[in-house]
């Protein structure tokens, strides 16, 4: 149904048709299908945001779906701009300091990442780890993460100074915390 209805627009509007097509989405997404899965995912996206608006939670479920559904398929450019959005009314609803805005912050660092957009991907990256420290504690395994994700940012730009600082940061957690370590310290 849902495969019939994109080739014919004019039924595009029903109720119905909108959830079958955000349901065989859904069943590609599950089975890992992603090229199926992206016009389905941009249809639901298109026809939730005009039907109500950028802000309603089912658009922005369609949203987060299109979002997921450009990273599995390495559309950088695509998934950037969508999680640009994701962030921005994350931040407006949540605020800035909700977990939710961190998560959605560290999936557009990888964006800005995989496009070679290396102090976009800094900034995020050092706002994350702060959050996390200050939150999670420094030798929480998503701290952690956040500090090798911000190594490797420092290692493209060249910031050998703060790679090293941050590195030495991460031995004296490994020191502490055996269950981290996997070298033969």
């Amino acid at each position: 149904m849902a495969e019939r209805a994109i080739a014919n627009p004019s039924s595009l509007s029903h109720d119905d048709t909108l959830t079958s097509i955000d349901t065989l989405s859904i069943l590609y997404s599950n089975m890992e299908r992603w090229e199926d899965m992206q016009p389905l995912a941009h249809e639901t996206f298109t026809r939730t945001l005009d039907k109500y608006g950028p802000e309603h939670a089912q658009t922005s479920d369609a949203r987060k779906a299109l979002a997921t559904c450009y990273h599995y398929l390495k559309s950088w450019e695509e998934f950037k701009a969508l999680q640009i959005d994701i962030v921005d009314m994350s931040k407006t609803k949540l605020g800035n300091d909700h977990r939710e805005t961190i998560e959605a912050m560290d999936l557009l660092s990888e964006a800005y990442e995989m496009l070679g957009q290396y102090k976009k991907c800094e900034e995020l990256n050092v706002a994350i780890l702060e959050w996390r420290r200050e939150n999670l504690g420094q030798e929480h395994e998503e701290t952690i993460l956040a500090m090798i994700n911000l190594i490797g940012t420092y290692l493209e730009i060249d910031k050998l100074v703060e790679t090293r600082e941050l590195r030495c940061e991460l031995l004296e957690i490994y020191k502490k915390t055996p269950r981290y370590c996997t070298c033969a310290c």
